[in-house]
């Protein structure tokens, strides 16, 4: 899972604003998936099967690039889908995904 850092940013926001405030203004749900590097079968699976639990009014994504070094960066109005099927051959092992 290489968006640890993203991850954690957002418990330890979450954190302080309870510490902050005692609690939390709205509800959080905090849905994290770490199977990036072996397909996120579970992750998919749970979606379906749980979409009661799953309805929010926000969904905040945090895998994105920087814009610059040190330079944090907010995407917002992250939408809509494409799919294509890419076949890529080469490689004698499995390689990572990454930028």
């Amino acid at each position: 899972m290489d968006d640890k850092g993203q991850m954690y940013m957002h418990i330890k926001a979450i954190e302080a604003l309870r510490a902050l405030n005692g609690t939390l203004p709205l509800n959080v749900k905090l849905l994290i998936e770490g199977e990036e590097e072996v397909g996120g079968a579970s992750i998919a699976k749970y979606v379906v099967q749980n979409p009661d639990k799953l309805k929010a009014d926000v969904a905040l994504v945090s895998d994105a690039a920087m814009y610059a070094e040190g330079r944090p960066t907010l995407y917002i109005g992250l939408r809509e889908l494409i799919y294509m099927e890419v076949e890529a051959t080469d490689p004698t092992r499995d390689l990572h995904s990454g930028l």
